[in-house]
């Protein structure tokens, strides 16, 4: 998957059924040494004409029928495997990796289910769990997006069985259900979360700061909102820090995110001694220790981000918000960070406050509008994950009914 493409998965909620199956032939194939490479080097070679029949779930033509048995073979092969290399590159992991395979697996799966018209149950059964396998070792690349493809896949599979099952036998419906328990380990939809949090938050929020660092700071000039605020003190209420401010004749206390008489907290760290606030156009940084409050430069700010390499993080969402006003930017980029890493902490902590929809929705509402595209993003995911569940345990259900029928 491009940059692009995974930037608008993690953070604008593109969720995985938006991902279209490849079009044409121009198939990646995995490593040489993953089992399943001969299937998708078989899906390569199929013609433009049996693809579009197959991803209508109508039969290939007489011709593809070797081509569609070496995918067959390769998916009964990979179903074996404990583990698979999918040539993703962890050591050099970042945003900008591709993330191969993604709609080539969903388009693979769903050829091989269109391809069993007029089979024997016994084939549904094979053809259903080789499926599910590589659902299962795809979601092990342990990667958002690679656990809801896995998702998708499963989902379309339980489906498709749901249709098929008045065929099966009681005999098919045990080797469906023993073969379910004797899987290749899935994706984890916590790790994912971790992953994906230290892949794209953590670097971000570091790329911010280092920028901050690099443009530097002036002293406040006679108009500037700084030359007339004071920090009056900080408190600090188990993961939250507020901030006491004077200005003028006021005194107020923020929280990261609040505004008060225009002047928004951005951030407070206390482990860099800092924190950063905003108000009409200006940003300055207030230095816990010593009080000092000084304005940052920003003048050279799109100087400094063009400088950075193509596939800097802080690049990418510079160039994805292309022509907004820089204080806006970092006033929203510095909210959205620390919103979308709250939430991503949350969702693998405490997964059950997404139990309770319509808070999580309130609370929605006061987010930035990045952070709330990933709240609707885990939100969406959260409910899909019950959806799922509900739907395995239903197809389980009755094929455990098929299986031990009433003794007579």
């Amino acid at each position: 998957m491009s940059s692009p493409l995974r930037f608008a998965a993690i953070v604008c909620g593109v969720m995985v059924t938006s991902l279209s199956p490849a079009a044409g032939t121009n198939v990646v194939v995995p490593p040489a040494d993953n089992p399943y490479a001969p299937a998708y080097a078989a899906l390569a070679r199929l013609s433009p004409a049996d693809l579009e029949a197959l991803k209508a779930g109508k039969p290939a033509s007489a011709a593809a029928a070797p081509l569609m048995a070496e995918i067959a073979r390769g998916l009964a092969a990979g179903r074996t495997a404990s583990s698979v290399s999918w040539g993703v590159d962890y050591e050099h992991f970042s945003i900008s990796t591709n993330i191969p395979l993604t709609s080539e697996s969903l388009l693979l799966t769903k050829i091989a289910l269109a391809d069993t018209e007029g089979a024997p149950p016994s084939v549904l059964v094979d053809r259903a769990l080789d499926d599910l396998a590589l659902a299962h070792h795809f979601g092990q690349n342990n990667l958002l997006i690679s656990f809801m493809v896995e998702r998708a896949i499963e989902t379309r599979t339980d489906d498709w069985l749901q249709k098929h099952l008045a065929q099966f036998s009681p005999k098919d419906a045990a080797r469906f259900l023993a073969g379910l328990n004797t899987l290749p380990p899935g994706g984890d939809l916590t790790s994912a979360l971790t992953v994906d949090k230290m892949v794209f938050i953590d670097p971000l929020a570091v790329e911010i700061r280092r920028l901050m660092e690099k443009l530097g700071d002036t002293a406040p000039t006679a108009n500037s909102f700084a030359s007339h605020l004071r920090l009056a003190g900080i408190l600090t209420d188990g993961p939250v820090t507020a901030v006491g401010l004077e200005q003028n004749d006021q005194s107020f206390w923020l929280k990261p995110g609040e505004n008060k008489h225009g002047i928004t907290l951005l951030s407070v760290d206390r482990t860099r001694d800092e924190a950063l606030l905003a108000c009409n156009g200006q940003v300055a940084r207030v230095r816990l220790s010593s009080r000092a409050i000084t304005t940052i430069d920003l003048s050279r700010f799109e100087e400094l981000v063009k400088a950075l390499p193509p596939d800097n993080v802080l690049r990418l969402v510079v160039d994805y918000e292309k022509g907004t006003n820089s204080v806006t930017f970092i006033q929203n980029l510095e909210l959205a960070t620390h919103q979308m890493d709250d939430l991503c902490t949350e969702a693998i902590l405490h997964p059950e406050h997404l139990n309770d929809i319509a808070a999580y929705k309130a609370r929605m509402q006061q987010l930035t509008p990045w952070a709330k595209s990933m709240a609707e993003t885990l939100l969406s995911i959260s409910t899909r994950e019950k959806a799922f569940a509900e739907r395995r345990a239903k197809l389980v259900s009755t094929l455990s009914a098929v299986a031990t029928p009433p003794a007579r």
